[in-house]
């Protein structure tokens, strides 16, 4: 088991919901663009801090 697995293997797993049935359909149709361009800025800043640090974020994201 790699040290980042055993570290994630650490927390506890947490939903977190939302009621989106307060939100307009304008906001909830740019809920996704939104996801896709923050996903995209943390690619960048992770790039930014260490080469292979996106790599580590994708491990320890999945599941």
């Amino acid at each position: 088991m790699s040290k980042v697995a055993e570290a994630v293997g650490k927390f506890k797993k947490v939903s977190i919901d939302y009621d989106h049935s307060t939100l307009t359909d304008d906001v909830k149709n740019a809920l996704s663009y939104l996801k896709k361009a923050m996903d995209g800025i943390t690619r960048i800043f992770l790039r930014q801090q260490s080469e292979g640090l996106p790599e580590v974020y994708d491990e320890t994201s999945a599941g």
